[in-house]
């Protein structure tokens, strides 16, 4: 018992903002402002690869229904203007498992969870058909204790809208 009161010495935990912080002798460790729902960055299609990372991050929402053992979550949003189908890729620096939402944070309903690429090798493409008006949460959850790089962080995320198929 005692080893286990020396551990926490120094240490004191804090809520803010609904997120549990850890202060090792005073000094806020800080992770990821997108780490949940309510801090979604917004994603416009076509642009450029948006980079983010998982270092620190929490896993908030709903729980990960990809098969699998997940830790830090990363939201992102992409409001629609058109009816059709986009596609979500991603390219991690590790294992990483899409779930597409749409609601609002505070009621989420789940319409994918991808992860495709099971061994963290080569990122994410998933397509999710999209209605004009709606906006739709992403969330990018890293696989842990599976292929892939447990001790990486970085990631790049990026929508194209695809052409209807006639």
């Amino acid at each position: 018992m005692k080893n286990l009161i020396q551990l926490f010495i120094g240490f004191s935990i804090s809520c803010i903002a609904a997120h549990s912080v850890a202060q090792p002798n005073g000094k806020a460790l800080s992770g990821a402002d997108n780490d949940d729902c309510s801090e979604a960055v917004l994603l416009l299609a076509g642009e450029a690869c948006t980079s983010g990372s998982a270092l620190g991050a929490l896993l908030t929402g709903p729980s990960v229904q990809c098969p699998g053992k997940y830790i830090q979550g990363i939201w992102y949003k992409y409001e629609s203007d058109f009816d059709g189908q986009i596609a979500v890729i991603t390219n991690a620096q590790y294992n990483d498992a899409l779930t597409v939402f749409e609601g609002s944070c505070a009621n989420l309903a789940e319409i994918l969870c991808d992860n495709r690429d099971e061994f963290g090798f080569e990122g994410e493409r998933s397509y999710v058909n999209v209605t004009s008006g709606k906006t739709y949460y992403l969330r990018i959850a890293k696989q842990i204790e599976y292929y892939g790089r447990d001790d990486q962080q970085g990631l790049c995320i990026a929508i194209e809208k695809r052409a209807p198929e006639y």
